[in-house]
């Protein structure tokens, strides 16, 4: 629901439709509504779900993009194939700037002081939220000390992703979510962080289970 001048709006997607006088003329029978405008494209009028007029895709005042984690995975197993561990950098590397750009920018809006002790706590249960609207999967604080902390993830997209293209693997292979919660952590602290996976899903454990410490 937004406020469009002066009064509230409400944007609907609505799939798989033939009609759309029909569907404006069932939605002005509603008691509530006073207008209303259909946006069609021959996409949606075919099932899918998408929103091509409006653009572009705004989270917390930034442009966001939407990545197909397939994709993503099958780009990091054909690296994999040909750079060996050097692929492993790569990922953690993108991780690691998309987490710290990502929790400095938010601290900044939600007027969250960097570096200052209350902070690791306050943030990282901020960026456990985020990181679930974002789609990277369920985050838990297990701990947090002074210079170590430990992150649980729950159904993260990497590991599932690995598991339906390539089987169970051998090592963990969430080397882009391990370098994000570095970059978080290190943008939380002010000091140089690293995080290494203990448990991976992709390898047929319960969960991840990520270890977070000063470099």
């Amino acid at each position: 629901m937004e406020l469009t001048n002066g009064k509230n709006s409400v944007t609907l997607f609505i799939t798989g439709f033939q009609d759309r006088r029909k569907v404006e003329k069932e939605i002005l029978k509603l008691d509530c509504v006073s207008s209303v405008k259909v946006f069609s494209d021959v996409l949606m009028e075919k099932g899918l779900g998408v929103d091509i007029f409006h653009y572009p895709i705004m989270i917390a005042d930034s442009h966001a993009l939407i990545f197909n984690a397939r994709y993503l995975i099958e780009t990091y197993i054909d690296l994999r194939e040909r750079l060996g561990d050097a692929a492993n950098v790569i990922f953690y590397h993108l991780g690691f700037q998309y987490g710290y750009h990502a929790t400095k920018e938010l601290s900044e809006k939600l007027g969250v002081k960097l570096r200052a002790l209350y902070s690791v706590s306050e943030l990282g249960e901020i960026f456990c939220r985020i990181a679930r609207v974002y789609g990277w999967g369920f985050f838990e604080i297990d701990y947090v000390e002074e210079s170590r902390g430990v992150i649980k993830v729950f159904n993260s997209w990497t590991a599932r992703v690995y598991r339906e293209l390539k089987g169970l693997a051998k090592e963990p292979v969430c080397h882009i979510v391990r370098g994000m919660i570095a970059g978080a952590a290190t943008a939380i602290t002010g000091k140089r962080c690293k995080a290494v996976e203990i448990l991976c899903t992709a390898k047929g454990d319960p969960f991840y289970y990520f270890e977070v410490f000063e470099e």
